[in-house]
């Protein structure tokens, strides 16, 4: 499943080099997981064109495009909704995120993340 994992990362990251997105030098762009998923953990991607996966189950949906808004601020979007404001606190130099996510309530969920290095 890795290797899956990673071969689609490297799609998405080749794409996006021809693509341009939210920038290069952005901390989310990249591989992290989330350790403290019930069913065990997931992963997920952002890549620099602005295509996200789900499988830190940020949200309940499809994901379509990320988009960066200002430091730390984030609009991730959602194809079968509505997507989520996150704002993302950086720590242990840049290795673990803690995204508060909006969705359309005024209470906000967090998810806490650890960068994944293969």
């Amino acid at each position: 499943m890795i290797k899956n994992v990673l071969a689609g990362f490297i799609f998405v990251l080749a794409l996006a080099i021809g693509c341009g997105g939210p920038g290069n030098g952005d901390p989310l762009i990249g591989m992290w997981t989330q350790p403290s998923l019930p069913i065990g953990p997931g992963m997920c991607q952002f890549a620099p064109n602005g295509a996200w996966t789900n499988g830190c189950m940020l949200l309940s949906g499809w994901p379509s495009e990320w988009t960066r808004i200002d430091d730390g601020e984030y609009y991730l979007g959602i194809g079968n909704g509505a997507g989520c404001d996150a704002k993302g606190t950086f720590s242990n130099g840049n290795d673990a995120v803690t995204l508060t996510l909006r969705c359309g309530s005024t209470q906000p969920t967090t998810a806490n993340l650890v960068r994944f290095r293969p």
